[in-house]
């Protein structure tokens, strides 16, 4: 009996998405990664703990373009026979803020994002996926269709001390 093999992308599924479909010159944006993992698989945080790799990407933008370091949501914690590691399960999306650059000219640019991580159950298998779409920048500040879903996984982010109120 022949058991099939067991790769990353039969656990996860990741895609890239943009904060808005056509943004200005000069403008800010987010742009994401979102890894949708198989039930019972997880995958780490910035900083995994005992075990893990956080998911890394590197970005391609429009020449000019300048993105911040990319942002992490809350993890969970996972205790595996007192192993401690720090990650998500069903899913996680990791954004950077990209600045346009004023001058940009108007037009449709790829976006592309090269991206790393590693999915685990029992066993853990390394990902990747070399994903890309189009920003259309223009005059308009169009939202995406995926923008109510940023606004979902940035309340995810933990508050900086100095914002927190209370």
């Amino acid at each position: 009996i022949l058991t099939p093999r067991v790769t990353a992308q039969t656990q996860t599924k990741a895609r890239l998405l943009l904060e808005r479909s056509e943004t200005p010159p000069g403008s800010s944006l987010d742009a994401a990664v979102e890894l949708t993992m198989a039930p019972e698989w997880h995958t780490y945080w910035r900083s995994p703990g005992e075990v893990g790799k956080p998911l890394e990407i590197e970005w391609t933008f429009p020449e000019g373009a300048a993105a911040a370091p990319a942002v992490f949501a809350i993890p969970h914690r996972y205790d595996v026979s007192g192993i401690i590691s720090y990650g998500y399960d069903n899913e996680n999306m990791l954004f950077s803020e990209v600045t346009l650059p004023a001058g940009l000219a108007a037009g449709e640019y790829e976006v592309k994002a090269s991206a790393r991580w590693l999915v685990c159950e029992l066993q853990c298998i390394p990902g990747s996926a070399e994903l890309s779409l189009l920003l259309t920048v223009g005059e308009a500040d169009v939202s995406s269709r995926f923008s109510t879903l940023f606004d979902a996984y940035a309340a995810r982010h933990p508050v900086q001390a100095a914002d927190a109120t209370g």
